[in-house]
């Protein structure tokens, strides 16, 4: 006998095993987009820093909300788009965990079965059913607010605001 079991997994016969239906998805999305990553994926729109800023930013837009997390994407982008998340609790942008502030291959705004085919199931499938956001976060790379701009009208008014109180 030997040390070592081979398992083989028959795809059509089990396809609800939320592991394979992971895997299944990152296969699916190396066809669609291709590997390794296009070096556009590596420059997306940078992610306002704050929850606060967020909000002021009109060009970030309201996403998805899992409490005690909130999501805002930029609305005008087109691949690859930013999902920016934020703690309520700290109002910091979150940086790993399974929703943390990702690259998105499409636009959740005017892609949007794309976007849920192959951005929101693919990360629900690897990191809400199944320890694998590793995997996701491979082909959805983990975003920052590293060169972020806030405009210039929504800096001043805010500006304003705080001076004149």
């Amino acid at each position: 006998f030997s040390d070592f079991v081979n398992i083989v997994y028959d795809f059509e016969a089990n396809p609800n095993i939320p592991e394979l239906r992971c895997l299944s998805a990152y296969i699916q999305d190396i066809q669609i987009i291709g590997n390794p990553l296009p070096i556009l994926f590596f420059f997306p729109p940078p992610c306002p820093c704050t929850f606060l800023q967020a909000i002021r930013d009109r060009r970030f837009f309201f996403l998805l909300f899992d409490f005690p997390t909130i999501c805002y994407a930029p609305i005008f982008s087109f691949r690859p788009n930013t999902m920016c998340c934020y703690s309520l609790f700290t109002f910091s942008l979150i940086t790993s965990g399974s929703l943390a502030s990702s690259t998105l291959a499409f636009n959740p705004f005017f892609q949007t079965f794309a976007y849920f085919q192959y951005d929101f199931l693919f990360r629900v499938t690897c990191c809400e059913q199944v320890n694998f956001c590793s995997l996701y976060h491979k082909r959805r790379p983990i975003e920052n607010c590293f060169g972020y701009r806030p405009p210039f009208f929504s800096e001043y008014l805010f500006n304003y605001i705080i001076e004149d109180q």
